[in-house]
């Protein structure tokens, strides 16, 4: 099962119109839950918050640089390009 799920992640890194759309949508979703400011926050739980909501960005690209690393066809085009 893992191999179909890895080859799955490969065609995803390889289209980089998927990947755009789905950075897109992960950043509007992370963007929609950031914390507000309310008057009667306090520092701390001002500080959670938005630590949280910079935890999740961080996250997620982790997550894209992961995928990234599936694109095989990213190599080869840089091995045919360092021939011209």
């Amino acid at each position: 099962m893992r191999e179909v799920l890895e080859d799955k992640l490969r065609v995803i890194a390889e289209n980089s119109l998927t990947i755009e759309a789905l950075r897109y949508i992960f950043g509007e979703v992370i963007e929609k839950e950031k914390p507000d400011i309310e008057t009667t926050d306090d520092n701390t739980a001002l500080g959670e918050r938005y630590r949280a909501y910079l935890q999740a960005k961080i996250l997620v690209e982790k997550v894209f640089l992961k995928i990234d690393s599936y694109n095989t066809k990213k190599n080869d085009l840089e091995e045919i390009n360092r021939g011209k």
